[in-house]
């Protein structure tokens, strides 16, 4: 159990250091990364025009915000259900991932070519929502369906 609760631990660190260093890149370094999806789709004929390319660009940046949080939320109700149940892992995961993004933007509000934004907190904690959507579908559907196999 000691082992389950460091390494628990030890990814939501990990998760978050990551969120963090993409925080950190200037908006020039930021763009360039999704960008390069946007090469990709364009290379393949989607989202030939500008205007369209931009706003795929927007799509996949906001995508990549929630998808972050929604595993940051993942995990740390993976962490915290070692030593809680019920709706509190659910409460406290949802208010240190929210929490998290706002520490977030507001580092980002420092970060040259960055901005900190409530509509980023709002995003980021739709991804919590997404998060918390996959643990309960999970937990009601996943582990019944495992428990009536039968081998």
């Amino acid at each position: 159990m000691k082992n389950k609760r460091m390494i628990s631990y030890a990814a939501v660190i990990m998760w978050m250091a990551l969120i963090f260093m993409f925080s950190m890149q200037n908006g020039e370094d930021s763009s360039d990364m999704s960008g390069r999806l946007v090469a990709i789709l364009k290379f393949f004929g989607i989202g030939t025009g500008g205007q369209e390319l931009a706003l795929v660009n927007l799509f996949i940046r906001k995508a990549a915000h929630m998808t972050e949080y929604a595993i940051l939320f993942l995990l740390i109700a993976n962490a915290l259900s070692i030593d809680f149940s019920g709706r509190k892992v659910y409460l406290y995961a949802l208010l240190i991932t929210i929490g998290y993004a706002a520490a977030d933007e507001f580092h980002q509000l420092f970060v040259p070519g960055r901005a900190g934004t409530l509509v980023d907190v709002v995003i980021d904690s739709i991804g919590a929502g997404f998060g918390t959507l996959i643990r309960v579908v999970s937990e009601t559907y996943g582990f019944k369906a495992k428990r009536n196999l039968k081998v």
